[in-house]
């Protein structure tokens, strides 16, 4: 990233940066080493869509330090549609915790819970981890 991308960027106040690894219909898949380089710099989250490259591809989330990792169960992992596996980093679960917009807050719970919060709508939606 170019210092004058970088400032400008930082000028915004950044807070997530995300892109998707794999794309379906061109095969092709993007590092994540350089969008965690560039998230470093700018004190950002890092979110990876793996849809279609999760058990395609080696992904190693921790060493990678992404902060949240989602996909779908019915490309690469040839499973039945309809599953989200979905993983998220302490140092994101601390972000949304100490987040000062309420209007949509998503809210990470010790029994590995979450619920997503939106004040404006009313309306409360709860989904549990499952092994």
């Amino acid at each position: 990233m170019q210092k004058t991308y970088a400032g400008r960027a930082r000028a915004k106040n950044i807070k997530i940066i995300g892109f998707a690894q794999g794309e379906t219909s061109t095969g092709v898949l993007t590092g994540v080493d350089a969008y965690r380089k560039v998230a470093d710099e700018l004190g950002a989250l890092l979110i990876v869509d793996t849809v279609a490259s999760l058990a395609a591809v080696p992904l190693d989330v921790d060493k990678q330090r992404i902060d949240i990792c989602f996909s779908g169960s019915q490309k690469a992992i040839s499973a039945p549609p309809g599953m989200s596996p979905i993983t998220v980093s302490p140092r994101c679960r601390r972000s949304v915790s100490q987040a000062q917009d309420e209007s949509t807050k998503l809210v990470f719970r010790s029994d590995n819970r979450y619920e997503l919060l939106g004040q404006k709508t009313g309306c409360i939606i709860t989904r549990h981890q499952f092994h």
